[in-house]
C-alpha cells in the first residue's frame, strides 16, 4: 500500500479492530429490590460514548430459578445469595450447555456480619456500604469460585470485581496454566 509521509500505519494483523470499547454487563432502566437504576438507555449511553465505549450489552435480569443455573450470586444474604452446593450444580449446568457461568463473588455471609457491625457502629450512609465488605471477602469468594469453577473444569466469567484482592485471584488463577483457550476465566472490572 503506498501513503504518503505523514501517515502513520498500523500494522492490525491478527488482531480486532473495533471503534471504542464494548461494555458486556451494563444495568441501563433496571428496576432492582425496590429501586431502579438511575440510567437509562439513553443517558446511560451517552455517558458511555464520552468514555470511548460505543456498544453496552444490557443485562436480561432473569428468575431465581435462572440466577441458580447462570448467573450466581455470592452475596445478599436472605435475598440472591446461593451456597456452594447450588454454585456447584449451576457450575455443572452450564458446563453441560456449553454456557458461560457468570458469578457476582463476596462473601454473602460476611458482608452480612459486616453491615450489622456498620449498623451498630450508627454508620447507616453510603459510607457503610464499602465499609462492611471489605476487599478480602470478595477475594475469597472470588476465590473460591475459581476453585469451584477448576474443579468442575467449566469457563466462568466473574462480573463487578472492585478489589485488588479478587483481581489478585483472577490473576493467579490465569497465570497458574489451569484455565487455557478452552477453559478460561474473565473478568468485569467495576
Amino acid at each position: 500500500m503506498l501513503v504518503g509521509d505523514d501517515v502513520t500505519v498500523l500494522d492490525a494483523t491478527g488482531k480486532f479492530v473495533m471503534p471504542g470499547g464494548i461494555d458486556p454487563h451494563t444495568h441501563l432502566a433496571m428496576e432492582f429490590m425496590g429501586t431502579e437504576t438511575i440510567d437509562d438507555f439513553f443517558s446511560g449511553q451517552a455517558a458511555a460514548l464520552a468514555g470511548g465505549t460505543t456498544m453496552h450489552i444490557d443485562f436480561v435480569y432473569q428468575s431465581r430459578a435462572a440466577y441458580q443455573r447462570w448467573k450466581s450470586w455470592l452475596r445478599r444474604k436472605g435475598a440472591l445469595m446461593i451456597n456452594d452446593e447450588l454454585l456447584l450444580e449451576g457450575l455443572k449446568k452450564c458446563k453441560s450447555l456449553g454456557a458461560l457461568a457468570m458469578v457476582h463473588a463476596e462473601n454473602g455471609d460476611a458482608v452480612f456480619e459486616g453491615q450489622k457491625r456498620m449498623i451498630e457502629l450508627g454508620i447507616t450512609g453510603p459510607e457503610g456500604h464499602a465499609l462492611s465488605r471489605p476487599p478480602v471477602l470478595e477475594g475469597e469468594a472470588t476465590a473460591r469460585a475459581i476453585r469451584l469453577a477448576s474443579f468442575v473444569n467449566t469457563p466462568l466469567y466473574v462480573v463487578h470485581v472492585m478489589s485488588i484482592d479478587a483481581m489478585e485471584e483472577i490473576a493467579k488463577a490465569r497465570k497458574s496454566g489451569f484455565f487455557n483457550s478452552y477453559i478460561y476465566i474473565t473478568c468485569l472490572l467495576c
